[in-house]
């Protein structure tokens, strides 16, 4: 009889005892990583986008260190790396996601190593090791659009053990960044007002001879309220109403009522501007912004042998801006 209970008894013991330990390593389990190392990161700035940089172009660049796991989530996360937690914009290139404002993506690399945007892939790094994070905004297209990037617009980031596609919901989290903030993004233009040149009388026989010019005068293309950050300005002059090209003189509008006469249009050492063609703004501290002038130089110019007939003059341009 003693025998048999004793047979009974051990069982439940044995049992009692497996269970115990069975509560012990889940609860071990557990306790490995259950504070996963936090870290929002504050992003505060301005940027101006230059209409013309090229796509590919890094519009803005910000470094970072990355929280550094807890102990016990460093052991529970081993063989891992760092991945996409989420992402609230879609992709725009295998390492680049768009943002909320038009024409600017981003990038996130570690250590000089760029993210993938590819489901399941990650950089790949021991969970001790304390890296560095990089923020890019990458110029995706043409455009200048502004607004603001917020926080919310960027991915997160887990520090996630498992790498490749065997990553499952048991693979320990140690470590997530996150971004708050928000960065200004506006157009970068100038204000460039048009202008209207008034060119003194001259009497016809000031144009006696086919090729002479009189009246000359000299004329700002004004820029103003230029932002700071860019690298180049070029300008484009496009005759309205036609234009010899040889010599830069602008047919006269169809209003006007003179005959035998034009507009030339050159710089201010008498050289002819050639129409249609980008001609880069000559100016320093560009990129310190501020307003620049462009000087240029209208007279009265006789282009054929028809002698002038007196009565009105007016020519009319356009001129455009290019901005890296």
């Amino acid at each position: 009889m003693r025998a048999e209970r004793a047979g009974r008894r051990f069982p439940d013991a044995a049992a009692a005892a497996v269970a115990a330990c069975a509560l012990l390593a889940a609860g071990a389990a557990g306790a490995q990583c259950a504070a996963p190392a936090e870290r929002a990161i504050a992003i505060d700035a301005s940027i101006a986008v230059p209409r013309d940089r090229p796509a590919g172009s890094v519009l803005y660049a910000a470094d970072y260190p990355l929280p550094a796991p807890a102990p016990g989530c460093a052991e529970a996360a081993q063989d891992g790396g760092w991945r996409y937690a989420q992402t609230p914009h879609p992709s725009q290139a295998e390492d680049i996601y768009r943002t909320g404002v038009a024409a600017i993506g981003v990038r996130l690399s570690i250590d000089g190593r760029p993210l993938p945007a590819a489901e399941f892939a990650a950089v790949a790094m021991s969970p001790s090791t304390r890296g560095t994070l990089r923020l890019e905004l990458v110029k995706l297209d043409a455009g200048s659009g502004g607004g603001a990037i917020r926080g919310a617009d960027l991915p997160t980031l887990v520090y996630r053990g498992g790498v490749g596609a065997e990553v499952g919901a048991g693979d320990a989290i140690a470590a997530r960044v996150n971004f708050t903030g928000a960065i200004a993004v506006r157009a970068a233009t100038c204000n460039a007002p048009s202008l209207r040149i008034a060119l003194a009388p001259i009497a016809p026989q000031a144009l006696a001879q086919p090729g002479a010019s009189a009246g000359a005068k000299d004329f700002d293309l004004r820029l103003d309220d230029c932002p700071a950050g860019l690298s180049r300005i070029s300008y484009r002059l496009d005759p309205l109403a036609g234009a010899d090209a040889a010599t830069s003189a602008l047919a006269l509008d169809p209003g006007a009522s003179a005959r035998g006469v034009a507009v030339q249009i050159r710089d201010r050492d008498g050289r002819p501007v050639a129409f249609g063609s980008s001609h880069e703004l000559q100016a320093g501290h560009l990129g310190d912004g501020g307003s620049f002038r462009i000087p240029l130089q209208a007279a009265y110019y006789r282009g054929d042998a028809q002698p002038p007939q007196p009565g009105t003059v007016s020519a009319s341009l356009t001129f455009t801006l290019s901005y890296e």
